[in-house]
């Protein structure tokens, strides 16, 4: 009954039962009892539910875990409460319950971290003096693409070499830039997205164009 006791269905029931102890004393008697279940009582011995069943019947006899003691609110973490069903939350103490917000607003507001491999490609961007911003970033990918270059450090400096023109600047450079410099740069920018944008449609009622039309004739 050893090799059935250490069956799927026997691991399956001791993954569910934390306090059961896996010692020699509790197989022995476990054995015994899934025998006498399968025999006497028509079990399934590859069903958990024998397990179950055995279990319940021998919790005088076997030796168990003592349970663990749930904490206390006030000894928890602000991870755990945070974890904390709404409900149970509501109803925390005012200190308590400002810790958590304070746990939650930090969360909140705390910076991703930066892979190092972004951390590098801002770091070459600025040092050349351009935003580290999407469209810079997609101008210089569609430059490496198209020239199935590695993105290495002096690639990338040839890529911003090369595609300066329509890069944005870096606020480190437009910040030291002379005021009369930086204002043609804004208002060439402004102009660039003004001719970019599509001419708005007036949102004429149905049948509007066509009666003005008759009334112009």
């Amino acid at each position: 009954m050893s090799d059935t006791f250490a069956s799927t269905a026997a691991k399956a029931f001791v993954a569910r039962h934390p306090s059961y102890i896996v010692n020699k004393h509790n197989a022995g008697l476990m054995s015994k009892e899934v025998i006498r279940l399968v025999d006497e009582e028509g079990y399934d011995p590859a069903s958990i539910s024998t397990y179950e069943v055995a279990f319940q019947n021998l919790l005088q006899e076997l030796e168990l875990n003592e349970p663990e003691q749930p904490k206390s609110v006030e000894e928890m973490s602000p991870e755990e409460l945070s974890a904390l069903p709404p409900d149970k939350q509501d109803r925390l103490p005012t200190h308590l319950f400002r810790k958590l917000a304070e746990y939650d607003l930090k969360k909140r507001w705390k910076k991703p971290e930066v892979s190092k491999h972004t951390a590098f490609l801002k770091q070459t961007f600025e040092e050349e003096g351009f935003a580290f911003s999407p469209a810079n970033a997609a101008a210089v990918n569609k430059w490496m693409e198209e020239r199935n270059l590695g993105f290495t450090s002096a690639n990338i400096r040839l890529a911003l070499a090369d595609c300066e023109d329509n890069l944005e600047l870096s606020e480190k450079v437009l910040s030291e830039m002379p005021a009369d410099e930086y204002r043609q740069i804004v208002e060439a920018d402004f102009r660039k997205r003004h001719a970019e944008q599509k001419p708005r449609q007036p949102n004429w009622p149905v049948g509007f164009r066509y009666t003005s039309w008759l009334h112009n004739q």
